[in-house]
């Protein structure tokens, strides 16, 4: 349960990091946190500190959580250079290589891109 709380405040933080909350990262915050059995409301950004690192506590939780955090950075279509801010600290608390982290976006935005693609072939009609 720590671990999951922890998140929600992680993804609270990415998505309140440019000062603007869009629809889709407002309505993915709120699964996220269902998802935790939390309320939005009652979980606050988490701050990137020393502790973070004892929430995820083995390194494929902390990897996994990353590729989280990168996807809801890009819930809006883009990440903004405040939240790669955050992601960059959340990476160096959790001790991921800068090269691993560069290689984790780049496919976090791969994945974004197909699934943009697919949501356009859904939406399709006719045939």
């Amino acid at each position: 349960q720590t671990e999951k709380l922890a998140f929600v405040g992680l993804a609270r933080a990415i998505v309140e990091a440019d000062g603007v909350t869009h629809e889709a990262e407002r309505e993915l915050l709120r699964a996220i946190a269902l998802e935790a059995g939390a309320r939005i409301e009652d979980v606050p950004p988490r701050v990137v500190d020393d502790t973070l690192i004892e929430a995820f506590p083995t390194p494929r939780s902390r990897r996994a959580a990353m590729l989280e955090l990168m996807g809801i950075a890009f819930a809006d279509g883009s990440m903004h250079r405040s939240e790669s801010a955050v992601i960059a600290d959340v990476a160096r608390q959790f001790k991921i290589a800068d090269e691993d982290v560069i290689w984790m976006n780049r496919w976090v935005a791969r994945q974004v891109g197909l699934a943009a693609e697919a949501e356009r072939f859904l939406a399709q009609e006719g045939d």
